[in-house]
């Protein structure tokens, strides 16, 4: 009776949301340009060093290429570099630039040019920012970014020009997935290379890179609205066929469904509950394969955030444990008092697949031996217990040995249906074993902001790419990387197991070490591990070429598009 009360207050909360919603007119019929709408970005700066969502991820690849890119299975292709090999012990790759590239201003890109990128993301100036560069595992695998992060060498002495088109690339260890690592998109070192490193953040090119390298040009950027590309004439590599591609951002998904129903905009990922709302529209097909990304709560483990010099000394030495969830037991019993078939029926409308760690693929992976955390209220409370909290007389409320009532915890997620789902069915489960909890919803841009600089406990994040290889975690619980940093998550003998695993080719053994990794993060919970979620995404029928990224990169290989 109390399950189907709160079934139906969900519901009716979600209806509310919905009719909040205000409808949008209908768009003009466009045959030389093509729309593609877009979460808002949650980055600090426009700009490839701070890219952290999907709508950065849309744009920077089609006018500031890295060296390499993803292709529909999330295999790493040749994006800016003409070509690539990869010395006998693994250890260095070195890349060669098309003799004839330029940027859009006409002057040549050169090895200098990527040299130059590579260092100012690693710059120990920008990483001192209250926001450095993201997701820098990239750049970790190069010998010497350490000593040049910390300010100990004038230059990452693994990355050497060796004439006008080649650089190489010397790594730590051999790791046989650097190409899906050398993604960063380089920038022009003749417009920044004199600017002083500790004021680029505020650089105008760094917000409005109109400078370009790739087959379009910024031509518009409005920050949280939209991005307006147009074809370059004079490019030296590839011709795209749609003169003028718009990456439209929404601050929430059902402004961005409601503008795709409208003919605002051309494609779009639809969520899963939403597939249905699609299936019937005139003039929309529905594209759909399984993903490789994750679903998530992470867990706000420890606090403060190291900004510099950050190691894991430096992690031990000032993070502060976060009470209650810093205990491990607390963590776990959250993991058993959440239903994750549940939340895949009702986030996902039963399109995904339950995961127990960030690495679950591919299909070679030894995923045995990982604690499934059914479904199992009454194994959270015991779990509970034992951390010393136990439900108080009236069975509502957990309760020390003190008799002091557990704090509440406080849920973020960026604004939209799904999140408030998520929170409504996570007060129902918390609220079942006592932990009262606050949902607390932001825009797509403050998010980030949000969980590196307030208050909270458990925050909702999906994408990424983990399924595609076990490597792929690295980028987000390595000691100071990515979310690691954000949550507070600090364990060298898995960093450790991440660069082992990197660095073996034999399959069998691969599948060993990263086993045991994921194993840890298993027990350790960094994250409370939901699902895979299935991609689906719908696309105008005025559009021709389109394929599906595993990876949810719509614009992978948008210069192949046509409009009929």
């Amino acid at each position: 009776m109390q399950k189907g009360f709160c079934h139906s207050l969900r519901l009716v909360l979600i209806l509310i949301l919905a009719l909040s919603l205000s409808g949008l007119a209908r768009a003009q019929d466009r045959n030389d340009t093509v729309i593609i709408g877009a979460p808002a970005s949650t980055a600090f700066r426009n700009n490839p060093l701070w890219a952290t969502s999907s709508a950065d991820f849309y744009v920077f690849p089609l006018i500031l290429p890295g060296l390499t890119w993803f292709d529909d299975q999330m295999k790493p292709i040749l994006a800016l570099a003409e070509s690539v090999s990869i010395s006998e012990d693994g250890l260095t790759y070195t890349f060669m630039l098309p003799e004839n590239a330029t940027w859009s201003d006409g002057a040549p890109i050169t090895a200098e040019d990527v040299k130059f990128t590579w260092e100012l993301k690693s710059h120990p100036a920008l990483l001192a920012l209250p926001q450095p560069p993201a997701g820098r595992g990239d750049i970790t695998l190069v010998a010497g970014v350490d000593a040049y992060s910390r300010g100990e060498a004038d230059e990452i002495t693994g990355i050497q020009v060796l004439d006008e088109r080649t650089v190489s690339f010397t790594l730590n260890s051999p790791n046989f997935l650097f190409l899906g690592n050398a993604t960063l998109g380089i920038l022009p070192k003749h417009i920044l290379g004199e600017v002083d490193p500790a004021q680029i953040a505020d650089h105008s090119y760094i917000d409005f890179p109109d400078v370009t390298s790739g087959a379009y040009t910024l031509v518009e950027y409005e920050r949280g609205s939209f991005w307006r590309l147009a074809a370059r004439p004079d490019h030296w590599g590839v011709q795209p066929a749609i003169p003028n591609v718009i990456v439209r951002a929404f601050a929430d998904i059902q402004s961005q469904l409601a503008a795709m129903e409208a003919g605002e905009i051309d494609v779009t990922t639809v969520p899963a509950a939403e597939v249905e709302r699609f299936e019937n529209v005139d003039g929309i097909t529905l594209v759909a394969r399984p993903g490789l990304g994750f679903y998530v709560l992470h867990v706000n483990i420890s606090e403060p955030r190291v900004t510099e010099n950050c190691s894991a000394e430096a992690v031990a030495q000032a993070y502060t444990k976060r009470d209650p969830i810093a205990d491990v037991r607390v963590r776990q019993a959250l993991s058993f008092a959440i239903d994750r078939d549940e939340i895949i029926d009702v986030i996902a409308n039963g399109q995904g697949t339950r995961i127990f760690s960030s690495i679950f693929g591919p299909d070679w992976l030894d995923n045995s031996g990982l604690e499934a955390y059914d479904y199992n209220p009454e194994r959270a409370l015991e779990l509970l217990a034992e951390a010393g909290w136990t439900l108080n007389e009236a069975g509502n409320r957990l309760v020390n040995a003190n008799g002091e009532s557990i704090r509440q915890l406080i849920y973020v997620s960026q604004a939209g249906e799904e999140g408030f789902q998520l929170g409504i069915l996570l007060q129902d489960y918390l609220g079942a074993i006592g932990i009262p909890l606050e949902i607390r919803l932001t825009t797509a841009s403050n998010f980030l902001p949000t969980v590196f600089e307030e208050d909270w406990d458990l925050a909702r994040n999906a994408g990424g790419s983990l399924g595609r290889d076990p490597s792929e975690s690295a980028r987000f619980y390595r000691t100071c990387a990515g979310w690691a940093n954000a949550i507070g998550y600090s364990n060298p003998e898995w960093d450790a197991l991440m660069d082992s695993g990197a660095a073996t080719t034999d399959l069998s053994e691969r599948a060993a070490i990263y086993n045991q990794a994921a194993r840890t993060l298993n027990t350790e919970l960094p994250s409370l591990f939901l699902m895979s979620p299935n991609i689906t995404w719908a696309v105008r029928d005025t559009i021709e070429g389109f394929v599906g990224s595993a990876g949810n990169y719509i614009t992978w290989n948008l210069p192949d598009w046509r409009l009929r």
